[in-house]
């Protein structure tokens, strides 16, 4: 087989016919990395700053009989510059491409070890279809374990259901759906059209709208993380060329009497599938939910079409485990992503540590004699035996001490053993009790490996100190009262199975926590534990220092700096349709309530002043009523 590497747009053009060639033998080839998907994405991102184009093609007897549409990105990772092998695309699946008939196991190989020459230092291939080419071949290799779940994908089958009514009494429509259509009707002067590709200029639009809907929750929700990928001029113009085909994409919007787009959602058209790609809705309408108005009237529009008749089976809601996509459909399909480390990060520089004291001699073992054990030993042997036995059982003998120290190493290699495989969690805590209240069950899940609890601030801001010193005769000053904080949370941590000495304390300003000081401690932890999995309050919370810590961790992610980022939402303060929930079991929700109750301690004796049970009262009552926690990804945009 013969092995070559396309670097440049006009090799790329080149190679449409054999491209396609592939993609009509296998239908199940993914819309974003078919030639035309590709080559849009090269022509708008040729010029962008870090980015090489490596598309792997597998000849043999000068057929085609793979493709692996890759590029190689620049970036940087723990402060140095890395070279990370990625798609040469943009979307929710991907895959490489096979020819029929062909070796599958060997072309999917040649096309691994191309890909992964000496100047690519990481692979971070997310999305990857399954099942599909790509993943069983590594399902089956020694990539195995660097093979894992990435993101759920939920879609609809259509094909069960003759028309709207018969999907509603079968399938049912999510919670106050209708309600919100027949308001937006009745209120409002509003009319439903379909757009195929760029009709009537849509896609201009469709942009301007999503950057209004972006300004509006920026500047009236303090969505500081929002952005419009319409802002994005290689995106856009990535999307036009995609745009230019009336049969590869179709908008769903609502316009109003003069014809100003008020909301929409648009797709890709991909065989019979179609790929929610993006949506918006005018801030003027937010009263109205146009997520779920919609998605009514697009049904409506795709099942009023005879079965026979219908050029779509499946509506695809896209990447992401969020609850409004599931309340219309039970079914999804998984994405996994492929990361490795070509060549490894250096290891921290290892800390001078005193030698372990010891309260027994340093007399070495004796060594053990080499007998036959197939000999049946005399009785005057074995009662010198019996007797040297019992000497060596005696507390002060050398085999006792021998014991206790190879005991004493053999504890040191499993903990060391344990913590190489099982790498931590590291859950960055802007103030005591938001640990309990937005995470403690999630904590008590993950008891049986490493916990590492890093407090960002010690809580000195609350205004629960004026109200804590009216009911006591010896005021507590600011030291104490932080101090009061402190207590309460070892309590709280010992219920959910922390132990002390993996809480790590910060003395960040409480009420204006920076990201960057908080991105430096991720840094400096990442570096230390380099596999571990990280924790923090999200970036959507509108309590400044969680949004900030949400942020920073977002950051470490995008910068690759960390590789497992999950951010936790403040149940009961957002929506209840943001994030997805996370699985709590019987023992974790009993666990958080103990942990809830800690901080309702009223004993000043014991330094127990119920801090948190007088700052965050109603939060302490409701989680223990409802323990609920809500998290999302690092990628989450609702």
């Amino acid at each position: 087989m013969d092995t070559s590497i396309v670097r440049t747009a006009h090799d790329l053009s080149a190679l449409r016919e054999e491209w396609e060639h592939l993609e009509t033998h296998d239908p199940a080839t993914p819309f974003y990395v078919t030639h035309r998907f590709v080559d849009a994405w090269w022509q708008a991102y040729a010029d962008a700053p870090g980015i090489e184009l490596r598309v792997v093609v597998v000849r043999h007897n000068d057929q085609v009989v793979g493709i692996g549409p890759f590029s190689v990105r620049k970036q940087t990772r723990q402060g140095k510059p890395t070279r990370v092998l990625r798609w040469a695309s943009h979307g929710d699946y991907m895959d490489v491409l096979l020819a029929p008939g062909a070796h599958r196991a060997t072309v999917c190989r040649e096309i691994v070890e191309a890909a992964t020459r000496s100047d690519v230092q990481r692979v971070h291939l997310g999305n990857v279809r399954t099942p599909g080419n790509l993943a069983n071949h590594l399902l089956k290799t020694d990539h195995n374990p660097e093979f894992t779940l990435h993101v759920e994908n939920p879609f609809l089958d259509l094909t069960p259901y003759a028309d709207l009514d018969d999907f509603v009494d079968r399938a049912g429509l999510p919670s106050h759906a209708r309600k919100y259509r027949n308001k937006l009707f009745r209120e409002r002067d509003v009319t439903f059209r379909v757009f195929a590709g760029n009709e009537d200029n849509i896609l201009e639009r469709l942009g301007a709208l999503h950057i209004a809907e972006k300004d509006f929750l920026v500047n009236e929700r303090s969505r500081k993380e929002r952005h419009s990928l319409f802002e994005d001029d290689a995106r856009t113009s990535l999307v036009r060329s995609i745009f230019e085909n009336p049969q590869a994409a179709v908008t769903f919007g609502y316009e109003d009497a003069d014809h100003n787009l008020l909301g929409y959602r648009t797709c890709f058209r991909h065989g019979r599938t179609l790929l929610s790609w993006n949506s918006a809705y005018h801030p003027d309408l937010d009263a109205y939910r146009l997520g779920k108005v919609i998605q009514i009237d697009i049904l409506e529009h795709l099942l009023s079409v005879p079965v026979e008749q219908r050029e779509v089976d499946i509506f695809d809601f896209g990447a992401g485990r969020y609850a409004w996509k599931f309340e219309w459909t039970d079914d999804f399909r998984p994405t996994y992503q492929w990361r490795r480390n070509l060549v490894p990060d250096a290891p921290p520089a290892p800390k001078a540590t005193a030698p372990r004291k010891s309260t027994t001699s340093r007399e070495p073992a004796p060594k053990a004699a080499v007998t036959d054990r197939s000999a049946k030993p005399s009785p005057a042997k074995s009662a010198e035996l019996a007797a040297r036995a019992d000497a060596e059982r005696q507390p002060g003998s050398p085999l006792r001490r021998a014991v206790r120290e190879v005991r004493v190493v053999a504890q040191d290699t499993r903990s060391a053993l344990r913590r190489r495989t099982n790498p931590p969690t590291i859950w960055y805590i802007p103030h005591p009790d938001d640990e309990t209240i937005f995470m403690g069950g999630s904590i008590h899940r993950t008891r049986d490996r490493r916990n590492i609890l890093v407090l960002l601030t010690r809580g000195g801001a609350s205004t629960a100190l004026a109200k804590v010193n009216a009911k006591l005769l010896d005021p507590l000053d600011a030291a104490g009262f932080m101090a009061g904080r402190g207590t309460e949370m070892a309590a709280a941590l010992t219920e959910l199975g922390v132990r002390s000495r993996n809480v790590v304390r910060h003395d960040l300003p409480d009420g204006s926590v920076d990201s960057d000081a908080v991105l430096d401690i991720i840094r400096d932890l990442a570096t230390r534990y380099p596999r571990a999995e990280h924790r923090t309050m999200s970036y959507l919370d509108p309590h400044r220092d969680h949004a900030a810590a949400g942020r920073a961790l977002r950051q470490a992610y995008r910068e690759g700096i960390v590789s497992d980022a999950v951010f936790h939402l403040p149940v009961p303060l957002v929506r209840g349709d943001l994030g997805s929930r996370a699985p709590l079991g019987t023992r974790d929700v009993a666990a958080k309530r103990r942990a809830l109750s800690q901080y309702q301690v009223w004993d000043p004796r014991r330094g127990r002043y119920a801090i948190g049970g007088t700052s965050v009262s109603k939060l302490i009552r409701d989680q223990l009523s409802n323990p609920t926690e809500r998290v999302h990804g690092p990628d989450y945009e609702p």
